[in-house]
Formats: structure tokens, C-alpha cells, sequence
């Protein structure tokens, strides 16, 4: 569905140092580093369900474990998210509207150069 107003509640997961500041700072996204290689691109990404958050959170902490010497644990952050516009990528209409939006910037990214 696009254009759907409401909110739903999302579950980030995280290495369990981070929690305090990300409860305090409520999710603040800094700037990224030039090197930073990130998913699906720089910002906060939250889950639907809490066990693909928690896998997300020990899959990440067991490599920086492994690969920094350190021992932290996962976590889980629960958050209820409010929004005024959405786009439901699972659904024909979602889609559409998003390669619709890519083709209009794709065009406008060419067009400035």
C-alpha cells in the first residue's frame, strides 16, 4: 500500500554497547565514514520481526567479536515507529511506485550530472 499513515512497532538490532546511547541519542544517525560499506546504504534499519533483528545483532557481534577481540553480546531494541507516508515493497502497487520514483531521480542524477 502506498500512502499509508499509522505506526508499527520494529526491532533493531545492535551490539548491546551501543544500546544506552542509541535509547538517549533516540536513534541519532551520525555521518558516515568514507569507507563505511553498509547494507542497504547509510541509516538506522529496523525489522519486523524480533528474531531477524536478534539475528542481524549476533550475526554482526560475533564477527566484530572474532575479527576485533572483542566480547560483546546482542540486542534488541524495541521502537514504535510513526510515519505519514509508506511504500509496501511485497506489493505489485509499492513497487511500482518505487521504480517510478528511481526512474524520476535516475533521470534528475544524469540531467545534473
Amino acid at each position: 500500500m502506498v500512502g499509508k499513515v499509522g505506526k508499527i512497532i520494529a526491532y533493531h538490532g545492535t551490539k548491546s554497547c551501543f544500546v544506552e546511547s542509541i535509547l538517549n541519542d533516540n536513534f541519532k544517525i551520525k555521518q558516515p565514514k568514507k569507507k563505511d560499506n553498509h547494507w542497504l546504504g547509510h541509516g538506522v534499519y529496523f525489522f519486523s520481526e524480533y528474531e531477524l533483528a536478534h539475528w542481524w545483532a549476533e550475526t554482526k557481534v560475533t564477527v566484530h567479536n572474532k575479527k576485533y577481540k572483542y566480547c560483546d553480546t546482542a540486542s534488541v531494541i524495541e521502537a514504535e515507529i510513526k510515519y505519514k507516508k509508506s511504500i509496501d515493497l511485497d506489493t505489485a502497487i509499492g513497487r511500482n511506485s518505487f521504480f517510478s520514483f528511481w526512474e524520476q531521480y535516475e533521470k534528475e542524477m544524469i540531467r545534473k550530472g
